[in-house]
């Protein structure tokens, strides 16, 4: 059961929100035994869930039951590597928002309850909004 995500940041950002994406089995689409567009995990993208509505954002809405009520929420999806397409997946999105300073976290926390034992999760992944302060990050 999660309990919380927490992030280390190298530039913190102003904000960061971790948000649950839930697509159940019966609502992922297929194409050719694959995940169709927009059904797929998602690796990075610009603009927040669920309506991904800003103006600079490169996607619509993605399919799915957004939430950020990361307490409590219990995971049942087994882990497969690589995906398996044909199973609904819980995916967890970190959003992020910067000034022109930029943002940089290079890794979150994601702490939660199995077995009755706290448990925590470091993954390691670096995430850049680029800005004044994160130049070195960034694709140029």
């Amino acid at each position: 059961m999660l309990q919380q995500v927490r992030t280390h940041a190298v530039v913190a950002p102003r904000s960061a929100t971790p948000t649950l994406r839930i697509l159940a089995p019966e609502a992922v689409r297929l194409r050719d035994g694959w995940f169709a567009r927009g059904y797929e995990p998602v690796l990075s993208v610009r603009g927040s869930p669920p309506g991904f509505e800003e103006p600079y954002a490169d996607q619509r809405r993605l399919p799915g039951r957004y939430s950020t009520d990361i307490e409590g929420y219990r995971v049942t999806d087994e882990c497969h590597h690589p995906p398996v397409a044909e199973g609904g997946y819980t995916e967890l999105m970190l959003s992020m928002e910067a000034d022109r300073g930029g943002a940089s976290v290079d890794r979150m926390y994601i702490d939660y309850l199995a077995d009755g034992e706290a448990r925590t999760l470091r993954v390691v992944w670096k995430m850049n909004l680029c800005g004044r302060l994160t130049r070195a990050s960034c694709a140029r």
